[in-house]
C-alpha cells in the first residue's frame, strides 16, 4: 500500500479544501480495497454527489470520505443537515472512511471506516442555520459525532493491517459484519 497522494491529482485546483479533497478521494480509489467484499479497489462518483465519494463495483456498497490533517476530534464537520439525514435513512446509506494526512508529507497517515450499520443518524448533529447576514443565509449543516465512543471505528491504515484486513475480509462476509 502507497500511502503518499498523487500531487498531480491536486495540480488543477487552488483551494486548499478542493485539493485535498481530490488528492484524498484519489488516493482511497487507487490503495484501498472493499471493506465489504475484498474487491482490490474502489471507483469515484462524479462531483457533488450526495454523501458518496466513492463506490465498489463487485458489491455496490458506497463509501463516504471525510479527511482532515490533524486526528479526528468528537465530531467532523459536514454538509447540509437534511441532505445527511435523509441519505443515512435510505436503504443506500454509505460506509464512512476518515482519513488522518498529513500535509508535510502529502501522505495518508491513519484511515479508519465505520460500517454503514454505524453511521446512522444518530451520529449526526444539526448545527444552528446560518445567520441572516451570510451569503448562504438560513442553511443547516451538520456535524459527524466521529468520536471514541463511535463503536464501528476499525482503524485499517498501514501496510500489515492492509494486508490483515484485506485478507480477512471474505470470513467477514460469511459472518455479515460488514454488509455491502
Amino acid at each position: 500500500m502507497d500511502l503518499t497522494f498523487d500531487p498531480s491529482q491536486g495540480e488543477r485546483f487552488k483551494g486548499g479544501t478542493q485539493r485535498i479533497k481530490n488528492l484524498s478521494e484519489h488516493w482511497l480509489s487507487r490503495e484501498m480495497y472493499c471493506p465489504s467484499c475484498g474487491a482490490g479497489s474502489l471507483r469515484r462518483y462524479g462531483n457533488n454527489k450526495p454523501v458518496a465519494d466513492c463506490y465498489c463495483d463487485k458489491c455496490q456498497a458506497d463509501f463516504e470520505l471525510k479527511s482532515h490533517r490533524q486526528m479526528f476530534g468528537a465530531s467532523v464537520v459536514d454538509g447540509a443537515y437534511a441532505t445527511m439525514i435523509e441519505r443515512l435513512s435510505s436503504s443506500r446509506n454509505p460506509h464512512l472512511f476518515l482519513l488522518h494526512y498529513s500535509p508535510a508529507l502529502h501522505a495518508v497517515v491513519n484511515l479508519m471506516v465505520v460500517p454503514k450499520y454505524f453511521f446512522v443518524p444518530d451520529m449526526i448533529m444539526k448545527r444552528p442555520p446560518l445567520a441572516a447576514t451570510a451569503r448562504r443565509a438560513g442553511w443547516v449543516g451538520c456535524r459527524i459525532l466521529a468520536g471514541d465512543n463511535t463503536g464501528g471505528r476499525k482503524d485499517i491504515s498501514g501496510p500489515q493491517r492492509y494486508r490483515e484486513n484485506q485478507n480477512g475480509c471474505a470470513q467477514r462476509m460469511a459472518a455479515n459484519s460488514l454488509p455491502p
